[in-house]
């Protein structure tokens, strides 16, 4: 998705050093997941399909223009059950991945995962949502789905993101999802701990506000996360991080927090 054109197609817009266009109009994309199916992403796995693949997604590039996607106000408003899609971009919910997003130049994204689950912007229900990367001056916000990270992995799942250049950036976890990093409960149990290792890596000057839910973290953990590696690493940058409301329970001799 990009936004070097006016509307009509006619004029080519002027262009920033980097070869992004600046001024005059700016193209504008809504989009809204279907039934179980991200805004932008993975669909639905149909019944009869063996594999579930065509839940996840891959290289998801956007350079400029005004996107809009998943469960939002304006979808609310204009299309069928887009509460009940997927990610906002990323993957759709039955084990949606998402690899390979990354937003740059200009770009000014709003992505709202659903009450199915799913990130706001990377894995769908049990999703992953690895090599989300944001930078340049792109403009972002993003709210998780149920048990989603607003920015990383859907439900049990974590993720790897990237924030840097001059980006502005908000992220707010949703029912014990964390801002920026995994969703909630991130466990594995033994296979595949690729699947809930959690990185989240911010750089240079990026602006960013992130907000856990219910038990998470602000950036990192979804609540009762138990398994995984993770790694949160600022070099630079500005970033205000506000943790959801703690709790503390002991249940089987464990101490969950």
């Amino acid at each position: 998705i990009k936004d070097d054109l006016n509307n009509n197609n006619r004029t080519e817009k002027e262009k920033d050093e980097s070869g992004y266009s600046t001024g005059g109009d700016t193209g504008t994309l809504i989009a809204a997941g279907g039934y179980d199916g991200a805004g932008i992403g993975g669909r639905k796995k149909k019944d009869g399909e063996e594999s579930d693949a065509c839940a996840s997604t891959s290289d998801i590039t956007i350079t400029g223009g005004q996107i809009k996607a998943g469960s939002l106000i304006e979808t609310k408003e204009e299309y069928h059950q887009p509460e009940y899609s997927g990610a906002g971009i990323g993957g759709a919910t039955g084990h949606g991945n998402a690899t390979n997003i990354t937003i740059s130049g200009n770009a000014k994204v709003a992505a709202t995962g659903s009450n199915s689950g799913g990130a706001g912007i990377g894995g769908g229900d049990d999703g992953v949502g690895k090599n989300i990367r944001i930078t340049d001056h792109a403009d972002v916000t993003a709210y998780g789905g149920n048990q989603g990270a607003g920015i990383g992995g859907g439900p049990y799942r974590g993720g790897s993101v990237e924030i840097s250049g001059n980006a502005k950036v908000f992220a707010k976890g949703a029912n014990c999802g964390a801002g920026i990093g995994s969703g909630y409960s991130c466990s594995c149990w033994g296979d595949h701990p690729e699947l809930v290792d959690t990185s989240v890596t911010i750089s240079e000057n990026a602006e960013v506000t992130a907000v856990g839910s219910y038990r998470a973290a602000a950036i990192g953990n979804g609540a009762s996360s138990q398994q995984g590696k993770t790694t949160v690493t600022i070099t630079g940058g500005t970033v205000t991080a506000i943790g959801g409301k703690s709790y503390i329970d002991y249940w089987n001799g464990n101490c969950y927090k």
